[in-house]
């Protein structure tokens, strides 16, 4: 977590200046998952999870097709 953290805070800065209903949207469902009341289960890192959104993912293509 704490080798994410940097990239996370920037990414909802950026999210609170170019949608603010999304981040708040977003702000908001954490707060509810890190308060156990969305999820079955809690996990370790629950209360560390530095960013509004619930994943990311990274798409990487090594060769770019022609298009």
């Amino acid at each position: 977590m704490d080798q994410v953290q940097h990239s996370e805070v920037l990414c909802n800065a950026i999210m609170a200046l170019i949608s603010r209903e999304l981040y708040d949207s977003g702000l908001k469902a954490i707060e509810l998952i890190k308060q156990g009341r969305e999820m079955d289960k809690r996990h370790p890192h629950q209360q560390l999870w530095p960013s509004i959104f619930s994943g990311s993912q990274v798409i990487v293509n090594w060769v770019t097709p022609p298009h």
